[in-house]
């Protein structure tokens, strides 16, 4: 790979991580997850027989997040809507909160 190829690949992922960061906020609020007390959420995806078990695991500090399984990493991907109700339950499930609303 050479060095525009490589600065082609980092934009890339610095325009899915401000996207990311954008979304988060809008949904949660920047001083909330200023606040929030944990700074990595792991969630476990799904399991399958070849794959195993497929995690997303997101960086409050840095906003960047990954996606991988036992078999190799998916690097950082774009948040989607499913992907984000996710990670909110997630959220509340580590504040030991319910949401009485779902």
């Amino acid at each position: 790979m050479n060095i525009q190829e490589k600065l082609k690949q980092a934009i890339e992922q610095y325009t899915v991580t401000a996207k990311n960061q954008k979304l988060l906020e809008d949904r949660f609020g920047k001083e909330n997850l200023k606040n929030y007390p944990f700074r990595t959420i792991t969630i476990a995806l799904g399991t399958s027989s070849s794959h195993g078990t497929e995690y997303f695991k997101l960086n409050l500090d840095t906003f960047k997040n990954e996606q991988y399984c036992s078999v190799g990493s998916y690097g950082e991907v774009t948040i989607s809507d499913a992907l984000i109700e996710k990670i909110e339950k997630e959220m509340f499930k580590l504040l030991e909160v319910t949401d009485n609303d779902n």
